[in-house]
């Protein structure tokens, strides 16, 4: 199995308990709905919330073509893409008496094989009992990723 996607799924069930309610895991696939890939396919974030409204967060998102069984990219289609990041971020106001909330957040990571999105969706595949993608050889290049 992927070892980032099951580094981030242990951090989160075993730090749930333990850390304070603030504490968001969130895991999304489109196959659990849709049976198949297309565009965004899938990602895993975790994000710890203080006392003083500060984030702290870690994620891994990724994107496929449409057709996985295809080994090299199609012009025109989305390429296998993924990225790895992690960030903090500040609730700088808050209104007590609605639900809306300014926020502003820096996130800095890896988009590429650095990301580690071709274990991580071929392991979650292999769980499911999905089509093994076999693009990611052919996905895009490492390239540093800073996000405001």
């Amino acid at each position: 199995m992927g070892k980032t996607w099951i580094l981030m799924l242990v951090a989160g069930m075993v730090a749930m308990p333990a850390l304070p309610l603030d504490t968001i895991f969130t895991m999304e696939n489109d196959t659990f709905l849709r049976k198949d890939d297309s565009d965004y396919t899938h990602g895993t974030k975790l994000e710890l919330v203080d006392d003083n409204r500060l984030h702290y967060m870690i994620s891994q998102t990724m994107y496929a073509p449409p057709d996985l069984r295809l080994k090299h990219h199609v012009p025109g289609d989305r390429p296998y893409a993924g990225m790895l990041i992690g960030g903090v971020g500040y609730e700088f106001f808050q209104n007590p008496v609605s639900p809306w909330t300014h926020y502003g957040e820096i996130d800095f990571g890896m988009i590429g094989p650095a990301a580690g999105c071709k274990d991580t969706q071929t392991a979650i595949h292999k769980l499911l009992g999905c089509r093994k993608p076999q693009g990611w050889d052919d996905q895009l290049h490492n390239e540093i990723v800073v996000n405001a």
